[in-house]
């Protein structure tokens, strides 16, 4: 008895590590990222010979792209209602 309850703890705490480990892994990855588009979204964009640079963000980009951009980066084909 004392067996099994010693072995399903250790199996608890190795779960519980790898738990831990995942999590700092998440929370690095979403600062780097979070650094990345804060950097992409100050920088200027310039438009056109003679224009005036914009940051990024500033740009107006239609619902339905945004849209299709998520779909691109998840691997799904684009919802064909959206782009009626």
């Amino acid at each position: 008895m004392r067996a099994k309850l010693a072995a399903d703890v250790r199996t608890g705490n190795d779960a519980w590590a790898g738990y831990q480990m995942q999590l700092a892994q998440i929370r690095a990855a979403r600062s780097t990222i979070s650094k990345e588009a804060d950097h992409a979204l100050q920088t200027p964009v310039a438009c056109a010979d003679g224009a005036s640079a914009v940051p990024l963000g500033s740009v107006a980009v239609p619902a339905v792209l945004v849209d299709r951009l998520r779909d691109a980066g998840a691997g799904r084909a684009p919802d064909p209602a959206a782009a009626r």
